[in-house]
């Protein structure tokens, strides 16, 4: 379980952030979900396709399409990515584009950044627990 907790964590979080990205087309109207995404210096629907990919390179993982390692490698890149993607348009898009009632729709681009930092931690646990790097201390000549 301690060698999956790595890649059940990164897909859970991938799923995660697409629903934390489709939510606000539920509450407001397409138009203007469009417009707030559209006003930073990156769409954050890219994040979303990011982890699209991810589930993608989970599935040729499991079926050893990709070997594990380079499937933990990809993951690792793109989730960065991911998570970049996500917290430029958070530090850039600009927050008066339409006046949302309640607390969680302003509350969403701070969503997704901790939601893609999963995806990353997940990642990360997955490139440890695949023997890609060893974080064990070398043994002493003798």
């Amino acid at each position: 379980m301690r060698d999956r907790f790595g890649a059940l964590l990164s897909i859970s979080a991938c799923l995660l952030l697409l629903a934390v990205l489709v939510w606000p087309y539920a509450v407001k109207s397409t138009y203007a979900i469009n417009t707030y995404y559209r006003h930073g210096v990156l769409n954050p629907l890219l994040a979303g396709v990011l982890a699209l990919a991810i589930l993608v390179t989970f599935l040729a993982v499991r079926e050893n399409y990709v070997s594990a390692e380079l499937g933990a490698g990809i993951v690792l890149v793109l989730g960065v990515s991911a998570f970049l993607a996500s917290l430029v348009w958070t530090l850039t898009a600009r927050v008066d584009v339409f006046r949302a009632p309640g607390w969680a729709l302003p509350a969403q681009r701070y969503i997704l950044v901790g939601v893609a930092a999963l995806i990353v931690f997940g990642a990360g646990w997955n490139v440890l627990t695949s023997d890609i790097v060893s974080v064990r201390s070398p043994r002493s000549p003798r």
